[in-house]
C-alpha cells in the first residue's frame, strides 16, 4: 500500500507502480485526511480547478514538480520494505 494524506493525480499512483517492477503497489489517496489536491507537473500548464487548489492552497507551499518529489519517495519506501 501507498498512502498519501493528498488527492493525487491518477498519472502519479501508476507512476509508482510503473517503478515498482518487484511489488503490486496500490495506490490508497486521502489517507489520514486530506491535505490537497496533488497534481502533476504538466497539468500546471493545462490549469483547471485542481490547479488552482494546488498553487494557491495555504496548507502547504509546493515546488511545480513536487509530483516527481512523491513518486521518488515513495518509490524508495516501497523498495526499502522490499529489501527487509
Amino acid at each position: 500500500f501507498a498512502a498519501s494524506p493528498f488527492e493525487p493525480f491518477s498519472e502519479i499512483g501508476l507512476r509508482i507502480d510503473r517503478y515498482c517492477p518487484n511489488a503490486r503497489v496500490l495506490s490508497l489517496v486521502n489517507t489520514n485526511g486530506s491535505g490537497a489536491y496533488f497534481i502533476t507537473e504538466d497539468a500546471i500548464a493545462r490549469g483547471g480547478y485542481e490547479v488552482q487548489m494546488f498553487l494557491h492552497s495555504k496548507i502547504q507551499p509546493f515546488v511545480d514538480n513536487a509530483d516527481w518529489h512523491l513518486v521518488s519517495q515513495t518509490v524508495n519506501h516501497i523498495n526499502k520494505m522490499e529489501i527487509s
